[in-house]
This record gives C-alpha cells, structure tokens and sequence, in this order.
C-alpha cells in the first residue's frame, strides 16, 4: 500500500500560532495550538517545539510544511539575519500620524497600492522608525512578515508571498512590484524588501533542525492567512465571497476588475492580488471581531473550555471553541 502524503500547516496568526499536520484528504492528523509570542526568537522556538510534537504524534514528519500568517505585522533584520526589534503588530498604533501623512493623496496611493493609508501598514511604521529610531532602520538589511520571518528561519532564505507583500503600502499592484518612490519616502531601498514567490513555489528545503522532520523537506510561503483560508475553501472565481474569521474579520469577493479609488475609499473597502496572482480581491471587515468572540469566551466559559447556557427558549445551547479546530 502506497504510503499517503502527510502535509503540515503552520498559521502564525495574532492571538495564536496553530500548526497541523493533515493527510491528502485534508483530514487533520495533529495539531498544537499556542499564544503567539511577541519576539521572533520565541515564535521560532515555537513553531519548532509545535512541529516536532505534531511529528511525534504522527509518528512521521510531514512531505511539505506551508507557512501562513497576519500580513502587515513583521520585524526589520540585520545584514546577519537578526532581529533588530520585537515584532511590530499590525494592530500596534504608533504609526498614526505617519498613516495620516500618506493620507493626503489618498486617491493617487490607493490607484497604486489598492489600499489606503492607516496606522497598520509597514510603510507607516517603516517612516515611524525612520523619525523615532533611525538607528533600526539604518540598521535594516531586510524586512520580514511575520511568516517570511519564520520560513528564513527553517530555510535560511528570505521569501515572501504577493498577498503578503501588497500589504506593506509600497506595493505597485498594477506592476506587481515594490515602489521605489514609496520605499524612498522611508529612505528604504526595493532590495531590502524580501523578493516574491509563487504559493506553491518552495522557499527552500528544511536546513534548520526539527525534532522528527527530516531535513530537505520544501517549505512554502502560502501567503496572508485569509487569502489562503479563502482559496481553500472554494473561492476561487468572480463573484465568490468568504468570510473570514481570525483576530479580525475579512469579507472577501473576488473580482476580474478592481474599483475605482474615490468609490472604494468611500466605502472603506481594500483589494488584494488573490493568491494564484490572477485575480483581485476586493476587502471590507472589521479589526475585531474575533476577538471580540475571544473575550465573550472568556467571560462565560473561562479557561477556554466549552458550557452549556440556556438558549431563550429554554432549551440548552453550546458555547465554546470547535473541537478539533486548528
């Protein structure tokens, strides 16, 4: 009997780094789920601790591993490699007079990036660094996502994928590259930026040591974690939506066109290259979401275990986490 495929799947999302191991047919073999560190050295060491568990619970290390994620959080990296700060969020707000700066030709950025100007953007906490700490930017040799960041650490090569790299607000959607006239503005240069992949374009093989992963095994950047949730579950053709619920919320339709910039800053929407490049996606949703859901956990079933309330009819009603989720 042939031996099945055995793929894994790391997500190093806001509030949670998840990784499966899952068979061909998608069903789910092992998983590990844990808060995401702040600091890149501990996301590592927890990807790895998390792989090996899952390889231990397999009883065999995975074919191939895919690497997801939130997309504007990253860290900048020095010529050898390291980390020059914590991890800066996505969600982190520091950068809100730099986004409102950026925001003063709002039709003419958005022609070209497809998204507006806010406090989440690298390109806004690139120029936060370059007024607060000029010595991290003077620093940079490269700038990593927060997957990026993870995959040269199994690899020792830099990548990114296309839905990771239109997110950082330097991205000319258009061409389907970095802007140099927008790195300038930060004094960056499109060589500091990680060059893109394909989502199904490995990385590099496996160099770093991982208890019960053999070495050689492709690594892949999948892309921004919604995008690949997204294409996952079908939405691959125009007019097909997804909603899609981590930390924060995005409702996803794909599209052949993408919307006019007056029309999409009126509504508060953003596009995205879909994840095999040949479409866009346009974007609404909402930062909170999840978390919000999170917190209401927290109240009614603390620990994060399951409870059983009264529904408003009396009858009884489940409330908690899905088992088995990754």
């Amino acid at each position: 009997m042939a031996r099945r495929a055995l793929l894994a799947g790391i997500d190093v999302g806001t509030t949670h780094v998840k990784v499966g191991f899952f068979d061909e047919r998608g069903a789910c073999v092992a998983s590990v789920r844990q808060a995401t560190p702040r600091e890149l050295p501990a996301l590592v060491a927890a990807v790895s601790r998390a792989l090996g568990e899952c390889a231990g619970r397999a009883g065999r290390g995975p074919d191939a591993i895919g690497i997801a994620g939130m997309a504007e959080t990253g860290v900048p990296l020095d010529g050898s490699g390291l980390p020059l700060t914590p991890l800066l969020w996505w969600n982190d707000p520091r950068a809100t007079r730099e986004a409102a700066r950026l925001s003063r030709d709002a039709e003419a950025l958005y022609a070209l990036t497809g998204r507006r100007a806010d406090p989440k953007s690298p390109l806004a906490k690139w120029l936060w660094l370059r007024a607060n700490s000029p010595d991290v930017l003077g620093s940079m040799r490269w700038w990593a996502h927060a997957p990026d960041a993870v995959a040269y650490a199994l690899t020792g090569r830099l990548r990114t994928h296309e839905t990771l790299a239109a997110r950082t607000l330097a991205y000319d959607a258009g061409a389907r590259t970095y802007d140099a006239d927008l790195l300038a503005l930060a004094g960056l240069r499109v060589e500091q930026l990680p060059p893109t992949a394909g989502a199904v374009e490995p990385v590099g093989p496996l160099t770093a040591q991982v208890s019960g992963v053999a070495a050689g095994v492709p690594v892949v950047i999948a892309g921004h974690d919604h995008a690949v949730g997204s294409w996952a579950a079908g939405v691959r053709r125009p007019g097909d939506v997804a909603d899609s619920l981590g930390t924060a919320e995005a409702v996803m339709v794909l599209s052949d066109t993408r919307p006019d910039p007056r029309t999409a800053l009126a509504l508060g929407i953003t596009t995205d290259p879909s994840l095999d490049g040949a479409r866009t996606v346009v974007v609404g949703g909402l930062p909170t979401s999840g978390a919000m859901i999170d917190w209401l956990l927290g109240l009614v079933a603390p620990g994060g275990g399951a409870r059983r309330l009264p529904a408003p009819d009396g009858r009884a009603c489940h409330l908690g986490r899905r088992p088995g989720r990754v």
